[in-house]
């Protein structure tokens, strides 16, 4: 087989200085809206990662900065390790707290000391 001649990639395209501009794309905004501890209705959820218990509650529809607040209250009387993890399902983003091992009535009980409300 011979190596041939070039491939001319030429579209008849019109290269002018417009072409080389990007335009940024805007920016998605989070279908979340901040809500208080009370109006929210939280459920728990036990799951076995890698051989061992993790318990998820959420979700939530706090600030980032009350996220973290809550996060370390929980993990301190709870006495366990957590952390934050992002629900990403069609169009709204939901944050559930994952915690370490088998603790759903323990998180519930600490939960709604903190008034907030669980479903059924």
């Amino acid at each position: 087989m011979s190596r041939g001649k070039k491939l001319d990639f030429n579209l008849n395209e019109n290269f002018d200085d417009e072409w080389g501009i990007v335009q940024d794309k805007p920016k998605a905004k989070k279908d979340v809206e901040v809500l208080l501890p009370e109006k929210h209705f939280l459920y728990t959820h036990k799951e076995k990662r890698k051989g061992k218990w993790v318990t998820l509650i959420g979700p939530f529809s706090l600030e980032n900065d009350i996220h973290d607040t809550y996060l370390k209250k929980a993990k301190k009387a709870l006495g366990c390790g957590g952390k934050i993890t992002l629900d990403k399902n069609g169009k709204s983003i939901r944050t559930f707290f994952e915690f370490q091992g088998d603790i759903s009535e323990k998180v519930n009980s600490f939960f709604k000391k903190e008034n907030f409300r669980f479903k059924k």
